[in-house]
């Protein structure tokens, strides 16, 4: 009797183990789903190379010694860093 619950306890953990990252893959699918309704997506390309532009500009200006301005940006997501690296201006 013994082992047979010591089964059906481990299959049952397995079970578990195996709902746990299920969940975990469909909140990370859910977060995503959700910040594609962020309106910073519906700025056009023209928009955010401008807003890129001020940025690193002013990261310059500020004399910031820091990593920072274009490379922070280009990270932040695949569409910015498309976006930066297909606008010559950036790279001056």
């Amino acid at each position: 009797v013994t082992d047979t619950l010591k089964t059906e306890i481990q299959s049952l953990e397995e079970t578990a183990s195996k709902l746990r990252l299920h969940l975990s893959k469909h909140n990370t699918y859910k977060d995503f789903q959700k910040s594609l309704l962020s309106p910073i997506w519906k700025l056009p390309n023209e928009t955010l190379v401008e807003i890129f532009t001020y940025v690193c500009r002013e990261h310059v200006v500020l004399g910031n010694s820091e990593p920072g301005g274009i490379w922070d940006i280009q990270c932040v997501c695949m569409r910015w860093h498309n976006v930066m690296h297909s606008t010559p201006s950036m790279w001056r």
